[in-house]
């Protein structure tokens, strides 16, 4: 029957319930910010009163305390690499993650471009690097807009907000490999004779490749590329040939 009751945990408010049984209970609840502390040093105050108006002061936790981590770790992407060009499948793309305050023994993960990232490093000082592998398939990356979402996770389970924004770059990725579908002679059939041409299409699953230099019966031919996905090319029957 003691009043008294509401006092502080860790500078915070916190109103005690009493159970009818000479104990008297309240939660504290950590909330982002607050004062962090050591094992067995969390601060309580409280001042009960009986009836007569005699009074006791709490001051001390007569039993173990834990220890508090009450600030969620907070960082950046800082840097890219490469943050250029076009990386293709089985590239590697590194992004560079600096959390605040120098922050050391942190846990970093997330996703780059929808992809768990992999190869988790915490070089030092506050610095992780993690990595994405470009896998066929995956979604394709215009310049300079490629995305991640990523986490740092300190030793008490506090987990910052998600770290989304990655510095200005021109950096795109290709993670479709190119396909071919259909490879024609033309004419198709018959026998061709020294002097005759063959006519060879390739149908690709995209047009602009590269690569068009290659042989048809061991001998030099140059694609050209039609702007349809078709590249066609000639082949002509020299004597001497195979």
């Amino acid at each position: 029957g003691l009043s008294g009751l509401s006092g502080t945990v860790n500078g915070k408010a916190v109103t005690l319930t009493d159970n009818a049984d000479n104990t008297y209970s309240g939660t504290y609840t950590i909330a982002e910010g607050d004062t962090d502390r050591a094992a067995n040093a969390l601060p309580i105050s409280f001042t009960l009163a009986d009836a007569a108006g005699n009074t006791v002061a709490v001051s001390a936790f007569t039993s173990t305390t834990p220890a508090i981590d009450c600030n969620k770790p907070t960082g950046s992407v800082t840097a890219l690499a490469p943050n250029s060009g076009t990386s293709k499948v089985g590239n590697t793309v590194t992004l560079t993650v600096t959390a605040g305050n120098s922050e050391t023994g942190l846990t970093l993960a997330g996703t780059i471009n929808s992809k768990a990232g992999t190869n988790v490093v915490e070089v030092g000082g506050g610095v992780y690097t993690i990595d994405y592998v470009v896998a066929e398939g995956d979604n394709d990356v215009t310049s300079g807009n490629l995305a991640c979402s990523l986490t740092l996770t300190d030793a008490a389970g506090n987990v910052s907000v998600a770290i989304s924004s990655i510095p200005a770059n021109t950096l795109a990725i290709d993670c479709h490999s190119p396909t071919v579908s259909t490879v024609v002679a033309n004419p198709a059939a018959g026998t061709r004779k020294v002097g005759d041409s063959i006519t060879v299409t390739v149908t690709a699953s995209e047009a602009g490749l590269s690569g068009l230099s290659g042989t048809v019966n061991a001998k030099a031919v140059t694609l050209t590329d039609n702007a349809d996905n078709t590249y066609s090319g000639t082949y002509t029957i020299a004597e001497g040939d195979t």
